[in-house]
Protein backbone atom coordinates (compact mmCIF):
# COMPACT_ATOMS: atom_id res chain seq x y z
CA UNK A 1 0.00 0.00 0.00
CA UNK A 2 1.03 3.60 -0.60
CA UNK A 3 2.75 5.05 2.47
CA UNK A 4 2.52 8.74 1.59
CA UNK A 5 0.73 10.40 4.52
CA UNK A 6 -2.71 11.86 3.88
CA UNK A 7 -2.38 15.63 4.26
CA UNK A 8 -5.06 15.73 6.96
CA UNK A 9 -2.95 13.40 9.10
CA UNK A 10 0.64 14.32 8.31
CA UNK A 11 1.04 16.02 11.69
CA UNK A 12 -0.37 13.12 13.69
CA UNK A 13 1.68 10.62 11.68
CA UNK A 14 4.86 12.51 12.53
CA UNK A 15 4.23 11.89 16.23
CA UNK A 16 4.71 8.13 15.86
CA UNK A 17 8.06 6.46 15.17
CA UNK A 18 6.52 3.20 14.00
CA UNK A 19 3.44 1.02 14.13
CA UNK A 20 2.83 -2.42 15.69
CA UNK A 21 -0.53 -4.03 14.93
CA UNK A 22 -2.04 -7.12 16.58
CA UNK A 23 -5.38 -8.60 15.57
CA UNK A 24 -7.55 -11.07 13.69
CA UNK A 25 -9.23 -11.14 10.27
CA UNK A 26 -10.60 -7.61 10.64
CA UNK A 27 -7.00 -6.40 10.67
CA UNK A 28 -5.11 -9.09 8.70
CA UNK A 29 -3.36 -7.65 5.61
CA UNK A 30 -2.31 -10.99 4.16
CA UNK A 31 -0.64 -13.09 6.86
CA UNK A 32 -3.03 -16.04 6.76
CA UNK A 33 -2.98 -16.01 2.94
CA UNK A 34 0.82 -15.89 2.82
CA UNK A 35 1.11 -18.83 5.22
CA UNK A 36 -1.60 -21.07 3.75
CA UNK A 37 -0.39 -20.55 0.17
CA UNK A 38 3.17 -21.34 1.24
CA UNK A 39 2.14 -24.48 3.13
CA UNK A 40 -0.20 -26.05 0.57
CA UNK A 41 2.54 -27.63 -1.61
CA UNK A 42 3.90 -29.39 1.50
CA UNK A 43 0.56 -30.78 2.73
CA UNK A 44 1.42 -34.29 1.52
CA UNK A 45 4.78 -34.25 3.28
CA UNK A 46 3.33 -33.41 6.69
CA UNK A 47 -0.01 -35.18 6.28
CA UNK A 48 -1.95 -31.91 6.46
CA UNK A 49 -5.03 -30.53 4.75
CA UNK A 50 -4.71 -26.73 4.72
CA UNK A 51 -7.13 -24.64 2.63
CA UNK A 52 -6.06 -21.25 1.30
CA UNK A 53 -7.61 -18.37 3.22
CA UNK A 54 -9.42 -16.14 2.50
CA UNK A 55 -11.34 -18.61 0.29
CA UNK A 56 -11.94 -18.11 -3.44
CA UNK A 57 -15.26 -16.54 -4.39
CA UNK A 58 -17.72 -17.97 -6.95
CA UNK A 59 -17.08 -17.31 -10.63
CA UNK A 60 -18.13 -13.82 -11.64
CA UNK A 61 -18.00 -12.50 -8.06
CA UNK A 62 -15.26 -10.06 -7.02
CA UNK A 63 -12.54 -11.84 -5.01
CA UNK A 64 -11.31 -11.18 -1.53
CA UNK A 65 -8.81 -8.35 -1.94
CA UNK A 66 -5.12 -9.28 -1.75
CA UNK A 67 -5.42 -11.53 1.29
CA UNK A 68 -7.82 -9.26 3.16
CA UNK A 69 -11.14 -10.57 4.46
CA UNK A 70 -13.01 -7.93 2.47
CA UNK A 71 -13.41 -6.65 -1.09
CA UNK A 72 -10.81 -3.90 -0.69
CA UNK A 73 -8.30 -2.43 1.74
CA UNK A 74 -9.14 -2.97 5.39
CA UNK A 75 -9.20 -0.24 8.00
CA UNK A 76 -5.60 -0.67 9.13
CA UNK A 77 -4.34 -0.27 5.54
CA UNK A 78 -5.98 3.15 5.44
CA UNK A 79 -4.83 4.13 8.93
CA UNK A 80 -1.22 3.19 8.17
CA UNK A 81 -1.20 4.97 4.81
CA UNK A 82 -2.78 8.08 6.33
CA UNK A 83 -0.08 8.15 9.00
CA UNK A 84 2.66 7.68 6.41
CA UNK A 85 3.66 4.23 7.70
CA UNK A 86 4.47 1.45 5.23
CA UNK A 87 3.01 -1.53 7.05
CA UNK A 88 4.43 -5.03 6.42
CA UNK A 89 2.75 -8.34 7.24
CA UNK A 90 4.83 -10.21 9.83
CA UNK A 91 4.90 -13.32 7.60
CA UNK A 92 7.00 -11.29 5.15
CA UNK A 93 9.62 -10.55 7.83
CA UNK A 94 10.04 -13.96 9.49
CA UNK A 95 12.89 -16.39 8.79
CA UNK A 96 12.98 -20.19 8.72
CA UNK A 97 15.35 -20.57 11.67
CA UNK A 98 17.88 -18.41 13.52
CA UNK A 99 21.53 -18.78 12.62
CA UNK A 100 22.55 -20.41 9.34
CA UNK A 101 18.96 -21.08 8.25
CA UNK A 102 17.75 -17.50 8.55
CA UNK A 103 16.39 -17.27 5.00
CA UNK A 104 12.96 -15.58 4.62
CA UNK A 105 10.08 -17.96 5.32
CA UNK A 106 6.57 -17.62 6.79
CA UNK A 107 6.83 -21.12 8.29
CA UNK A 108 9.30 -23.25 10.21
CA UNK A 109 9.52 -26.90 11.26
CA UNK A 110 9.56 -27.88 14.94
CA UNK A 111 9.45 -31.22 16.75
CA UNK A 112 5.65 -30.92 16.63
CA UNK A 113 5.66 -30.38 12.86
CA UNK A 114 4.93 -27.42 10.61
CA UNK A 115 4.39 -24.06 12.32
CA UNK A 116 4.17 -20.36 11.53
CA UNK A 117 7.68 -19.04 12.04
CA UNK A 118 8.21 -17.13 15.31
CA UNK A 119 11.73 -16.10 14.26
CA UNK A 120 12.43 -12.57 13.05
CA UNK A 121 16.19 -12.17 13.40
CA UNK A 122 15.87 -8.66 14.83
CA UNK A 123 13.66 -7.47 11.95
CA UNK A 124 10.95 -6.13 14.29
CA UNK A 125 12.96 -3.38 16.01
CA UNK A 126 11.40 0.01 15.15
CA UNK A 127 9.58 -1.59 12.19
CA UNK A 128 6.00 -1.07 10.95
CA UNK A 129 4.64 -4.59 11.42
CA UNK A 130 1.19 -6.15 11.25
CA UNK A 131 1.02 -9.43 13.20
CA UNK A 132 -2.73 -9.93 12.69
CA UNK A 133 -3.92 -13.35 11.50
CA UNK A 134 -7.42 -14.23 10.41
CA UNK A 135 -8.90 -16.60 12.97
CA UNK A 136 -6.81 -15.45 15.94
CA UNK A 137 -8.31 -15.94 19.39
CA UNK A 138 -7.36 -13.84 22.41
CA UNK A 139 -5.12 -16.57 23.86
CA UNK A 140 -2.34 -18.52 22.11
CA UNK A 141 -4.66 -20.34 19.73
CA UNK A 142 -6.63 -19.87 16.55
CA UNK A 143 -10.17 -20.55 15.41
CA UNK A 144 -10.85 -23.26 12.88
CA UNK A 145 -9.86 -26.57 14.41
CA UNK A 146 -7.72 -29.33 12.96
CA UNK A 147 -4.68 -28.63 10.82
CA UNK A 148 -5.79 -25.08 10.03
CA UNK A 149 -5.85 -24.18 13.72
CA UNK A 150 -2.16 -25.03 14.12
CA UNK A 151 -1.22 -22.28 11.67
CA UNK A 152 -3.14 -19.47 13.39
CA UNK A 153 -1.28 -17.64 16.16
CA UNK A 154 -3.56 -16.21 18.82
CA UNK A 155 -3.11 -12.79 20.40
CA UNK A 156 -0.69 -13.85 23.11
CA UNK A 157 1.45 -15.76 20.63
CA UNK A 158 1.63 -12.68 18.41
CA UNK A 159 2.70 -10.62 21.41
CA UNK A 160 5.29 -13.26 22.29
CA UNK A 161 6.90 -12.94 18.87
CA UNK A 162 7.60 -9.25 19.41
CA UNK A 163 8.64 -9.92 23.00
CA UNK A 164 11.28 -12.47 21.99
CA UNK A 165 12.61 -10.52 19.02
CA UNK A 166 13.06 -7.34 21.05
CA UNK A 167 14.71 -9.31 23.87
CA UNK A 168 17.06 -10.94 21.35
CA UNK A 169 18.07 -7.48 20.17
CA UNK A 170 18.08 -6.06 23.72
CA UNK A 171 15.60 -3.44 22.60
CA UNK A 172 12.23 -2.13 23.76
CA UNK A 173 9.16 -0.76 22.03
CA UNK A 174 9.99 2.85 21.22
CA UNK A 175 8.04 5.29 23.43
CA UNK A 176 6.83 7.04 20.25
CA UNK A 177 5.48 3.81 18.70
CA UNK A 178 1.74 3.37 18.17
CA UNK A 179 0.46 -0.08 19.13
CA UNK A 180 -2.97 -1.26 17.93
CA UNK A 181 -4.54 -4.24 19.70
CA UNK A 182 -7.93 -5.60 18.60
CA UNK A 183 -9.26 -9.07 19.42
CA UNK A 184 -12.42 -10.72 20.71
CA UNK A 185 -14.95 -12.05 18.16
CA UNK A 186 -13.22 -15.36 17.39
CA UNK A 187 -13.55 -16.42 21.01
CA UNK A 188 -17.33 -16.36 20.57
CA UNK A 189 -18.27 -17.33 17.00
CA UNK A 190 -18.54 -21.08 17.57
CA UNK A 191 -18.47 -21.38 21.35
CA UNK A 192 -21.77 -21.02 23.25
CA UNK A 193 -19.80 -21.80 26.44
CA UNK A 194 -17.39 -18.89 25.96
CA UNK A 195 -16.40 -16.84 29.00
CA UNK A 196 -16.05 -13.08 28.44
CA UNK A 197 -14.08 -12.77 31.67
CA UNK A 198 -11.45 -15.14 30.29
CA UNK A 199 -11.42 -13.38 26.93
CA UNK A 200 -11.03 -9.90 28.41
CA UNK A 201 -8.47 -11.27 30.87
CA UNK A 202 -6.42 -12.43 27.89
CA UNK A 203 -6.69 -8.97 26.33
CA UNK A 204 -5.52 -7.41 29.58
CA UNK A 205 -2.53 -9.77 29.69
CA UNK A 206 -1.55 -8.84 26.13
CA UNK A 207 -1.80 -5.12 26.83
CA UNK A 208 0.17 -5.44 30.06
CA UNK A 209 2.96 -7.36 28.35
CA UNK A 210 3.17 -4.70 25.64
CA UNK A 211 3.42 -1.99 28.29
CA UNK A 212 6.18 -3.99 29.97
CA UNK A 213 7.99 -3.95 26.60
CA UNK A 214 7.79 -0.16 26.57
CA UNK A 215 4.52 0.61 24.78
CA UNK A 216 3.30 4.12 25.60
CA UNK A 217 0.53 4.59 22.99
CA UNK A 218 -2.16 1.91 22.73
CA UNK A 219 -5.23 2.05 20.49
CA UNK A 220 -7.79 -0.49 21.75
CA UNK A 221 -11.14 -0.94 19.94
CA UNK A 222 -14.09 -2.64 21.58
CA UNK A 223 -16.27 -5.25 19.85
CA UNK A 224 -19.40 -4.82 17.70
CA UNK A 225 -22.53 -6.64 18.82
CA UNK A 226 -21.97 -10.00 17.15
CA UNK A 227 -25.66 -10.91 17.26
CA UNK A 228 -26.28 -8.32 14.52
CA UNK A 229 -23.93 -9.69 11.87
CA UNK A 230 -25.46 -11.91 9.14
CA UNK A 231 -24.20 -15.13 10.74
CA UNK A 232 -26.39 -14.48 13.78
CA UNK A 233 -28.99 -11.84 12.89
CA UNK A 234 -31.63 -14.33 11.68
CA UNK A 235 -32.65 -12.07 8.80
CA UNK A 236 -34.81 -13.75 6.17
CA UNK A 237 -32.61 -15.72 3.79
CA UNK A 238 -29.57 -15.87 6.06
CA UNK A 239 -28.46 -19.31 7.33
CA UNK A 240 -29.56 -20.44 10.77
CA UNK A 241 -27.12 -19.23 13.47
CA UNK A 242 -24.69 -21.82 14.87
CA UNK A 243 -26.22 -21.19 18.31
CA UNK A 244 -28.77 -18.93 20.03
CA UNK A 245 -28.38 -15.31 18.94
CA UNK A 246 -29.41 -14.06 22.37
CA UNK A 247 -26.41 -15.85 23.89
CA UNK A 248 -23.89 -14.11 21.63
CA UNK A 249 -25.74 -10.82 22.19
CA UNK A 250 -25.17 -11.27 25.93
CA UNK A 251 -21.52 -12.19 25.29
CA UNK A 252 -21.05 -9.00 23.27
CA UNK A 253 -22.57 -6.73 25.91
CA UNK A 254 -20.66 -8.42 28.74
CA UNK A 255 -17.40 -8.33 26.78
CA UNK A 256 -17.58 -4.60 26.12
CA UNK A 257 -18.56 -3.78 29.69
CA UNK A 258 -15.65 -5.85 31.03
CA UNK A 259 -13.25 -4.35 28.50
CA UNK A 260 -14.22 -0.83 29.55
CA UNK A 261 -13.76 -1.75 33.20
CA UNK A 262 -10.36 -3.28 32.40
CA UNK A 263 -9.18 -0.26 30.43
CA UNK A 264 -10.31 2.06 33.22
CA UNK A 265 -8.19 -0.01 35.61
CA UNK A 266 -5.15 0.05 33.32
CA UNK A 267 -5.48 3.82 32.88
CA UNK A 268 -5.31 4.17 36.65
CA UNK A 269 -2.44 1.72 36.97
CA UNK A 270 -0.37 3.21 34.14
CA UNK A 271 -1.01 6.99 34.18
CA UNK A 272 1.91 7.66 31.81
CA UNK A 273 0.53 5.38 29.07
CA UNK A 274 -1.85 6.78 26.45
CA UNK A 275 -4.91 4.56 25.97
CA UNK A 276 -6.92 5.58 22.89
CA UNK A 277 -10.30 3.85 22.99
CA UNK A 278 -12.22 3.21 19.78
CA UNK A 279 -15.96 2.59 20.22
CA UNK A 280 -16.53 0.25 17.30
CA UNK A 281 -19.84 -0.90 18.77
CA UNK A 282 -21.35 2.60 18.66
CA UNK A 283 -20.11 3.07 15.09
CA UNK A 284 -21.54 -0.32 14.12
CA UNK A 285 -24.96 0.53 15.58
CA UNK A 286 -25.01 3.73 13.55
CA UNK A 287 -23.96 1.94 10.36
CA UNK A 288 -26.74 -0.65 10.80
CA UNK A 289 -29.35 2.07 10.33
CA UNK A 290 -30.13 2.33 6.58
CA UNK A 291 -31.15 5.95 7.19
CA UNK A 292 -27.76 6.92 8.62
CA UNK A 293 -25.40 9.23 6.76
CA UNK A 294 -23.21 6.24 5.89
CA UNK A 295 -25.70 5.28 3.19
CA UNK A 296 -25.64 1.46 3.31
CA UNK A 297 -28.94 0.22 1.90
CA UNK A 298 -28.44 -3.41 2.94
CA UNK A 299 -27.21 -3.87 6.50
CA UNK A 300 -28.51 -7.39 7.21
CA UNK A 301 -27.36 -9.58 4.29
CA UNK A 302 -23.80 -10.13 3.05
CA UNK A 303 -22.84 -9.25 -0.51
CA UNK A 304 -21.50 -12.81 -0.89
CA UNK A 305 -24.93 -14.42 -0.74
CA UNK A 306 -27.25 -16.26 -3.15
CA UNK A 307 -29.75 -13.48 -2.39
CA UNK A 308 -27.56 -10.77 -3.95
CA UNK A 309 -28.97 -9.42 -7.24
CA UNK A 310 -26.74 -9.70 -10.31
CA UNK A 311 -26.39 -5.92 -10.63
CA UNK A 312 -25.77 -5.28 -6.92
CA UNK A 313 -23.02 -2.86 -5.89
CA UNK A 314 -20.81 -3.77 -2.88
CA UNK A 315 -20.83 -0.08 -1.92
CA UNK A 316 -24.46 -0.50 -0.86
CA UNK A 317 -23.62 -3.31 1.57
CA UNK A 318 -22.32 -3.16 5.13
CA UNK A 319 -21.19 -6.81 5.07
CA UNK A 320 -18.97 -8.56 2.52
CA UNK A 321 -19.51 -12.06 3.91
CA UNK A 322 -21.43 -13.35 6.92
CA UNK A 323 -19.06 -11.81 9.49
CA UNK A 324 -16.72 -9.37 7.70
CA UNK A 325 -17.47 -5.79 6.60
CA UNK A 326 -17.10 -4.37 3.11
CA UNK A 327 -14.31 -2.03 2.05
CA UNK A 328 -16.73 0.90 2.42
CA UNK A 329 -17.34 -0.02 6.06
CA UNK A 330 -13.60 -0.42 6.65
CA UNK A 331 -13.03 3.05 5.20
CA UNK A 332 -15.48 4.55 7.68
CA UNK A 333 -13.87 2.64 10.55
CA UNK A 334 -10.42 3.83 9.49
CA UNK A 335 -11.39 7.47 9.42
CA UNK A 336 -13.13 7.14 12.77
CA UNK A 337 -9.93 5.67 14.23
CA UNK A 338 -7.84 8.45 12.68
CA UNK A 339 -10.20 11.05 14.10
CA UNK A 340 -9.87 9.49 17.57
CA UNK A 341 -6.08 9.62 17.29
CA UNK A 342 -6.13 13.21 16.11
CA UNK A 343 -8.55 14.35 18.80
CA UNK A 344 -6.49 12.58 21.46
CA UNK A 345 -3.09 13.97 20.46
CA UNK A 346 -4.00 17.13 18.51
CA UNK A 347 -7.52 18.04 19.64
CA UNK A 348 -7.83 21.31 17.72
CA UNK A 349 -6.93 19.63 14.42
CA UNK A 350 -9.10 16.64 15.27
CA UNK A 351 -12.23 18.74 15.50
CA UNK A 352 -11.39 20.35 12.14
CA UNK A 353 -11.04 16.97 10.45
CA UNK A 354 -14.36 15.77 11.85
CA UNK A 355 -16.07 18.47 9.80
CA UNK A 356 -14.16 17.35 6.70
CA UNK A 357 -15.13 13.71 7.33
CA UNK A 358 -18.81 14.60 7.73
CA UNK A 359 -18.68 16.29 4.33
CA UNK A 360 -16.98 13.38 2.56
CA UNK A 361 -18.96 10.49 4.11
CA UNK A 362 -21.60 10.13 1.33
CA UNK A 363 -18.86 9.57 -1.27
CA UNK A 364 -17.46 6.63 0.70
CA UNK A 365 -20.46 4.43 0.12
Amino acid sequence: MDAQPTSSFSDIGDLFSNLYVFGDSLTDIGNIKNVTEFVQPFDWLFGLDIPVAPPPTPEGVPPYFEGRFSNGPVWIDIVADSLGKSLTASSKLSVFRPGLLRFPSPITVTQEGLSVSPYFNGNLVDANVNFAFGGANTDQTGLGGGDFDTLIPGALKQVGWLEKDLARSRESIAPEALVIYWFGPNDYWTNPQADPETTVGNIEEGLTRLIDMGAQNLLVPNMPNLSKVPRFNEAEGNPKPPYDSQVINDFSLHHNALLQETLDGLIGEYPDVNFIQLDVNALFEEALDPLSDFGFTNTVHPFLSPLTPMNADPKDYLFWDDIHPTAGAHDILAHTALTELQEFFLPAEGSLFQTQFDQRTPSLV
